[in-house]
Order: structure tokens, then sequence, then C-alpha cells
């Protein structure tokens, strides 16, 4: 336990934000949790298919309650990728 603690941050600042990877080792319900960066944002009504329950969920744990919102909203998902090389900036897309 001694060495748990002394690997500790001494102060956290406003930039020490948690990735994605960390995220995912705490909520362990998240779908496909090896893939982690975010690669694409796909367009269900178009493939005639719905955004799933698990991709909102990740989708809001991941980038955050706005991105699930506006997903939900235009039935969108989001595409997920364990390659860092083919990850996108994870801004809302224009619509």
């Amino acid at each position: 336990m001694r060495e748990i603690d002394a690997a500790l941050p001494r102060f956290v600042g406003p930039r020490d934000r948690p990735t994605h990877a960390d995220v995912v080792q705490v909520y362990r319900d998240v779908e496909e949790a090896d893939k982690v960066h975010l690669c694409d944002w796909r367009d269900n009504t178009v493939r005639k298919q719905r955004v799933s329950q698990a991709n909102l969920a990740k989708t809001r744990r991941l980038i955050g309650q706005d991105a699930h919102d506006l997903c939900k909203r235009h039935n969108l998902s989001t595409c997920w990728t364990d390659d860092p090389r083919r990850a996108i900036a994870a801004e809302l897309p224009e619509l």
C-alpha cells in the first residue's frame, strides 16, 4: 500500500485530465474497452440502423454529455479504434 501512496501525485491541477484509457479502467462496462481512440462519426440513418445504448454510454463516458446528446438526437455512432495513429480530435461534428 505504501508503494501506491508514494506513486500518487501530491498535487493535481486543471490540466491533469484523465485519458480515455484511464476512464475505461474505472468503468469496466465500457463497450470495446480496448478501443479508446475516436476515429470516426457514423450516420446510422444512412445505414438504416439505430445508435446502440452501449455506444451512447461509451460516448458519454469518453467524450462527454454534449457528444452523447448530439449522437442520440442525430442517430450518430462514435467509432473507436485501438490504433492511436487513426485517432481524430474529439470535436463535435458540424451538422
